[in-house]
């Protein structure tokens, strides 16, 4: 829900900088620091987000791990997902992008 809510504020704040920066004139040093903010900005949001999902998948997967396993060897979906995705981080198995999408 924060980042929902952070999102809008950053994109809103972000819009009316490029608005006031256009009404009175920009450089184009400007705008190129404009752009690296918000890169920094998505790498930061993206590397937070993995951190969560991270401690979640572990503090989750302490328990409930072979659950996953078990119902995605089944073919149960949404084993399969949590299944991949402890894959895709490196939880509870060792990291493999590979086999997180087969």
């Amino acid at each position: 829900m924060m980042n929902k809510i952070a999102y809008k504020l950053f994109f809103l704040s972000l819009f009316c900088l490029i608005l006031f920066g256009t009404a009175h004139g920009t450089d184009e040093h400007w705008t190129e620091a404009i752009k690296k903010d918000l890169r920094d900005h998505n790498e930061f949001t993206a590397k937070n987000e993995e951190d969560t999902i991270k401690q979640r998948l572990e503090t989750e997967g302490a328990t409930r791990f072979a659950d996953w396993k078990k119902a995605a060897e089944e073919g149960i979906p949404e084993g399969q997902a949590l299944f991949a995705t402890c894959y895709y981080y490196g939880v509870h198995v060792s990291k493999d992008h590979k086999e997180a999408v087969t």
